[in-house]
Parts: C-alpha cells; structure tokens; sequence
C-alpha cells in the first residue's frame, strides 16, 4: 500500500502531501506489524528521501531494507536513485547493477541502469543501455525519453 500511494503523485494529480500522509500510515501499520519488514523499510527510505527530503533518514532505511533482504529489486532501485541524486555515482551504479542481477528483464531497471549511467555522465554507456531496454521492450517510452537526453 506504501509503494502505492508513493508513487501516486508521480503517476497522477493526486496530491503529494495526500498520498504521502497515506503511504507514511501505511508504512507505520506495517512496522508496527513486523519492525524488521525490509519492503516496509524501503517505502520508508522512499518517502523520507521524495517526500521529506530527509537525506539521512532514507539512506539508513535503504540500507537497512537492502542489507536484510538482499533480493529485494526494489530496494536497490530507490537505494540507487539516492545515491545519484546523492552524486555518490560508481555507488550508484554497483547498486542499479545488484537491481539488474536480480531482475534483468525488468524494462524499469534495465531503464534505471540507462538513467544512472546518464547522470554519472557515462553518456555512450547509457545509450548503450537504453538500446538494450528496447530490445526488451520496444514500446518502454522511458527509454527513448532517456536515449534523447544522453544524445543531446
């Protein structure tokens, strides 16, 4: 449900301040369920790092999500995302790589791979990587937005 309404915001005109009030409820139902609940700890690490901007808070809640449940993608992915954003870039990359090793037929993480090379300035690398997301998926729209920026 967290993950959910995380995403809301970036996928429809819901409100941030809406759906993040409804991801954070959700988040706390379910760390009050379990505590050591690594999906929960990731949307959590989701929502400090989009939502609260709390740099510190999300990178311990990724960690911590990636560390207990090392198969979890999406951990990685979001982890991954921080790091860039963070411009901690060959970081970022080893973590978008762990995404792609559990997951590499996934257009999204094979995209994020493409999108972490662009902004680490590996230019040649991420249209490398978006061409191979089209061969995965033709249709994956986000891939060609990304192969026109690393071209540009």
């Amino acid at each position: 449900m967290a993950d959910s309404y995380g995403l809301l915001p970036f996928q429809t005109s819901i409100l941030a301040e809406d759906a993040f009030s409804k991801a954070k409820a959700a988040v706390m139902k379910a760390l009050d369920i379990d505590e050591t609940l690594p999906e929960a700890h990731s949307a959590l690490g989701f929502i400090r790092m989009y939502y609260d901007w709390d740099w510190e808070a999300a990178e311990a809640e990724l960690k911590r999500a990636v560390q207990t449940k090392p198969s979890y993608v999406t951990a990685h992915h979001w982890y991954a995302e921080y790091l860039t954003w963070m411009g901690r870039y060959e970081e970022a990359i080893a973590e978008i790589s762990r995404a792609h090793e559990i997951d590499p037929l996934s257009p999204l993480i094979n995209y994020l791979k493409a999108y972490v090379l662009f902004y680490a300035r590996q230019y040649e690398r991420s249209i490398e990587q978006c061409h191979q997301t089209l061969e995965l998926d033709p249709d994956f729209i986000m891939s060609y937005i990304g192969l026109g920026k690393a071209y540009l």
